[in-house]
């Protein structure tokens, strides 16, 4: 959120709109929701595009059917864990307190890296980063983290600010191919 003023106004037109709507639009909701990093309300619009809008066998309705809604649900997911957006990868940006503790496999973030990472207590536990080539990668956590390859530590992150909140973030070469941890 370089520009603050922005985020405080695209807020107040999202809550202006309210969360009610039909399933594509309440998943689109959520990706934007989950970008403001308030993980409560988008959980909120989550819960209430399965209760809502989705069928028994998990399809989105707004009849018959509507698989903007389906997608825009597991894009929203993506975006609750990982962000890549801002030229630099957030893990967890946007942790709903019910999901306290968890794992996921498998996300592509910008720069081609590939993340696995699991956290407890709403905390980042561990994460493993694969670069897939060789790109600079920047790591931003809500959390003290340290990044280490084959046991070496090769970056600890910092302390920073960025729009009244603290962040702790490390920027660190990577080797095509090469596997990252970042640990506590």
């Amino acid at each position: 959120h370089s520009r603050p003023e922005l985020m405080k106004a695209a807020i107040a037109t999202m809550n202006d709109r309210g969360d009610e709507s039909t399933g594509w639009a309440r998943a689109y909701k959520i990706n934007l929701w989950a970008r403001t990093g308030d993980g409560e309300r988008t959980y909120k619009l989550l819960r209430g595009l399965l209760e809502s809008c989705t069928f028994q066998n998990l399809w989105d309705f707004h009849p018959p059917f509507q698989i903007d809604g389906n997608f825009g649900y597991t894009a929203g997911v993506t975006e609750i864990l990982l962000q890549s957006h801002a030229g630099y990868i957030q893990l967890l940006p946007a942790l709903p307190d019910v999901w306290a503790e968890g794992s996921i496999s498998g996300l592509k973030a910008r720069g081609n890296f590939e993340v696995d990472m699991n956290w407890k207590e709403g905390k980042l536990v561990k994460a493993d980063i694969r670069s897939l080539s060789g790109k600079n990668c920047t790591l931003r956590a809500g959390q003290p983290f340290t990044v280490k390859q084959n046991g070496k530590t090769i970056a600890t992150a910092s302390a920073i600010r960025s729009n009244g909140k603290e962040y702790f973030q490390a920027t660190f070469d990577t080797q095509k191919d090469g596997n990252y941890s970042i640990v506590r």
